[in-house]
């Protein structure tokens, strides 16, 4: 694979600095690490997730989504326990579960771009994506972020979360895009939902894609093996 030079790389991070849907996992780990009943709803909800289009027509109808439903159960929780349950989460979790290739790319990526900003855009939350961010020596995180008062969840997040064209606005917000160049900035995912995110990139590179992004490899995306 060639590296191209580039001055910006743009990286997701459930299946794709990771192996597995972190935010998700997130949630069942942080339930039943504080041994929450909740976790009991969590799993019918995961139930009912695997019925074929049950939350696309919630989602149309109702504006319930899955993983928002999810979120919901860490009502409560405050700030403090958040940050343990991350930082558990991180060591015992993530920690075990990177994805090399990526991992590697990155380095090599680093090591051919000297003065490389990495910016990590995700849809998961800051209490374990900041130690990520931290492993892979990322400049920016921009992820979804969660409502609190008086440092208590309210089981709601701050406008949308940052998935699909989300990602986009919340870079824009963030004054991140001011200096993005087209033919300066490669972009890696996992996800066909990501298609926003890898316009603002010449260069896109996929891994563990899915069925929708796998057909676009050789058109303008390259894999990562």
């Amino acid at each position: 694979m060639k590296i191209p030079e580039v001055k910006y790389l743009i990286i997701d991070n459930c299946h794709t600095i990771v192996n597995f849907p972190a935010a998700r996992e997130f949630i069942f780990f942080t339930l039943r690490f504080f041994r929450s009943k909740k976790i009991i709803i969590a799993n019918i909800l995961d139930l009912l997730n695997k019925i074929p289009y049950f939350f696309s027509f919630l989602k149309i109808t109702f504006k319930v989504e899955y993983q928002l439903s999810l979120l919901i159960l860490l009502k409560g929780l405050t700030t403090k326990q958040l940050e343990l349950s991350g930082k558990e989460y991180y060591d015992k979790v993530i920690s075990e579960n990177y994805n090399s290739n990526v991992l590697d790319f990155v380095k090599v990526f680093k090591k051919e771009n000297k003065n490389l900003t990495i910016l990590i855009v995700s849809g998961g939350y800051d209490f374990y994506l900041k130690y990520i961010k931290k492993n892979i020596n990322a400049d920016y995180l921009v992820c979804t972020e969660l409502k609190f008062n008086n440092d208590v969840f309210t089981g709601d997040v701050i406008g949308q979360e940052c998935t699909g064209p989300y990602k986009v606005l919340k870079l824009n917000k963030k004054g991140l895009l001011e200096n993005l160049a087209f033919n300066e900035t490669a972009v890696v995912s996992d996800s066909y939902s990501d298609l926003p995110l890898f316009s603002l990139g010449r260069y896109k590179f996929v891994t563990n894609p899915d069925k929708n992004l796998k057909v676009l490899i050789g058109s303008g995306y390259e894999e990562i093996k």
